[in-house]
C-alpha cells in the first residue's frame, strides 16, 4: 500500500505500526467538520453555513465509502478463488 502525506500512524493489533490512510483521513476530516460547526455557527449567515456544511458532508460520505473499501480490502486480503472457478481459468 503506498504511503501518502495524509496518513497517520496507528498501532494495529500487536503486529507493529501500520498505515491506515482512509480511516486516518476520515478522523481528521471529522475533526475539521466539528471545528467548522463550532467556530462558524453564529458568525456566518445561515445560508452560507448550510452550504459549507452540505459540501463537507458530501466529502465525508466519500471518505466513509473509502473507509468501507479499505476495511473490506484488509478483511479479504488473504482470500483466493475456489478451485475450478472461472477466475482461475483465464
Amino acid at each position: 500500500m503506498p504511503r501518502s502525506w495524509f496518513c497517520l500512524w496507528f498501532y494495529w493489533g500487536g503486529s507493529g505500526w501500520d498505515v491506515i490512510p482512509w480511516f486516518s483521513a476520515s478522523i481528521a476530516f471529522l475533526a475539521l467538520r466539528m471545528l467548522v460547526d463550532i467556530l462558524l455557527t453564529g458568525r456566518l449567515p445561515t445560508f452560507v453555513l448550510q452550504a459549507i456544511v452540505i459540501a463537507l458532508s458530501n466529502i465525508a460520505l466519500i471518505l466513509s465509502l473509502l473507509v468501507l473499501l479499505e476495511i473490506a480490502w484488509r478483511a479479504f486480503a488473504g482470500v483466493s478463488a475456489a478451485p475450478g472457478s472461472p477466475a482461475l481459468r483465464r
